[in-house]
């Protein structure tokens, strides 16, 4: 039964990685052999996802971007207090795809993935994986009055690769596995109000939620001695817990080079205290495919780590944008 279960898992494993660089090739192929703006304006035309929605559901208003960044920064981090290795440089890669449709404000279907990651450089030439985020968020809108909405929405995140810490004892040095892809999966779904204002804010309360956590991969619970792994227990595979979920997103353009991006999650377990996750951004876009940042994440989730875990990165580097 076990090896069954085990087989399952693998096969599931493989199939969402299939999944992830299907939605990643799908949405930037298109962009990356499309033509510039400079050769739009002189008749060139190139096929875009919103085009063939167009030629389908001709009533329906489709949008779509692509942005990617490739950056070097210093990273810092309170998760790696007993480190003997001090931090250095970073090497940071973000992927952002986000597509909406809206049919006569009717209802409004929206999908965004965004990609990050990091790979740290320390002076004694050491490489280490420093991020690893992968996120799909799809949001369900209906419009009641003005700019309040019925919503249904699905907030999943994982990461690609494995994750390993360092442990020392009587045999020698082992290698420990502390994540990998689908190990842990953690997805909210939630039906709520929404409450938007354009080019400010929008803040979402999700009044019955479900919090799912997934762990496929099983060596996790043998490499650290332990029975629970994100609050799953061992071959368990999946956890649910209920109760209700918050999100505020600010955004102000302050300039025509200067953003700032704010994001507030929440999840309240009716048994357990609230997990909270921040992320604020600060952007410094100068030309057109430069950008400089400043990043903020804290995280806040008692089943995982009882203290608080702060992130902080600056980045400088190269950046592009296709609309």
């Amino acid at each position: 039964m076990l090896r069954g279960r085990n087989l399952l898992s693998e096969k599931l494993k493989v199939i969402c990685r299939y999944l992830v660089l299907f939605t990643i090739v799908i949405g930037a192929g298109p962009q990356a052999f499309g033509q510039d703006t400079t050769s739009a304006a002189k008749g060139d035309k190139y096929l875009r996802f919103r085009d063939v929605f167009f030629i389908v559901l001709p009533d329906d208003r489709v949008e779509e971007n692509i942005s990617y960044s490739l950056s070097l920064g210093s990273f810092f981090t309170s998760k790696s207090k007993e480190s003997p290795h001090p931090n250095w440089l970073s090497l940071f890669q973000t992927l952002g795809y986000n597509a909406s449709m809206e049919r006569k404000e009717r209802f409004v279907v929206s999908s965004s993935f965004h990609h990050e990651l990091g790979f740290q450089y320390l002076f004694d030439s050491l490489l280490t994986k420093q991020q690893d985020r992968n996120t799909l968020i799809t949001r369900i809108k209906w419009p009641l009055n003005g700019h309040v909405s019925f919503t249904l929405t699905s907030d999943a995140e994982t990461g690609l690769l494995n994750s390993y810490d360092r442990h020392q004892d009587s045999s020698g040095s082992h290698n420990i596995l502390t994540s990998a892809f689908l190990t842990p999966l953690q997805c909210v779904f939630s039906g709520g109000i929404d409450l938007t204002l354009k080019d400010l804010c929008s803040f979402n309360l999700g009044i019955s939620s479900a919090k799912m956590t997934l762990v496929c991969d099983q060596s996790v619970y043998a490499a650290s001695h332990r029975d629970k792994f994100f609050n799953v227990g061992k071959n368990k595979y999946v956890h649910f817990s209920y109760g209700i979920s918050s999100e505020l997103s600010l955004t102000r353009q302050f300039t025509k080079v200067i953003n700032w991006d704010c994001n507030i999650k929440a999840f309240k377990d009716f048994n357990m205290p609230v997990d909270v996750k921040i992320k604020n951004e600060l952007k410094l876009t100068a030309g057109r495919h430069f950008k400089t940042s400043i990043m903020t994440r804290i995280t806040y989730d008692r089943e995982v780590n009882p203290t608080v875990e702060v992130e902080n990165i600056i980045t400088i580097g190269f950046f592009i944008e296709v609309k």
